[in-house]
């Protein structure tokens, strides 16, 4: 955030690598702009370094039933919104997010 509460965007010119799926998981608050909980996020890759694009957020479905559907209305969702703004990405990333129950623990 800045002085007038408006949220800050990257420059162009800066770029963070990260080295692992630990990593990757551990970055999606910050690429999301939320820490998101009980949720489905997919992001789009874009050009051989995996460049980041669009990405999405669904709660996750309470059927096992529905995660056939939803992945699919997911996934598509996010391939037509990247071309429209100009490329179709080159991989797709999945996260299944949720918290620990009362009494498990959050192993990695």
């Amino acid at each position: 955030m800045n002085n007038r509460h408006e949220p800050t965007r990257p420059s162009a010119g800066d770029q963070i690598t990260l080295r692992g799926p630990a990593e990757l998981a551990d970055a999606l608050p910050y690429l999301m702009g939320f820490h998101p909980t009980d949720s489905v996020v997919m992001v789009a890759l874009h050009g051989r370094r995996g460049r980041f694009g669009g990405r999405l957020r669904l709660g996750i479905p309470s059927s096992p039933k529905e995660w056939p559907f939803v992945s699919d209305q997911l996934a598509d969702c996010l391939v037509t919104g990247s071309e429209r703004r100009g490329a179709r990405p080159e991989g797709i990333v999945v996260f299944l997010c949720q918290d620990p129950a009362e009494g498990e623990s959050a192993g990695r």
